[in-house]
């Protein structure tokens, strides 16, 4: 079975497509909620952490 190029292209897309969808149906999933938000906070955290670390340096 020999393969064209147009064939070959074609079969990635898809591939590449349904990875795609795949990426993006396993971050909207419920489950990841309580990750992505703890993850969403870091940076707050670490500003309020940082500022506190600065203030104990003043004194």
């Amino acid at each position: 079975m020999h393969l064209s190029p147009d064939v070959l292209s074609s079969v990635v897309t898809i591939v590449w497509f349904l990875a795609f969808i795949a990426l993006c149906v396993w971050a909207w999933s419920g489950r990841r909620r309580k990750d992505f938000d703890a993850a969403a906070r870091l940076p707050l955290e670490e500003t309020h952490e940082r500022a506190a670390d600065d203030r104990k340096g003043e004194r």
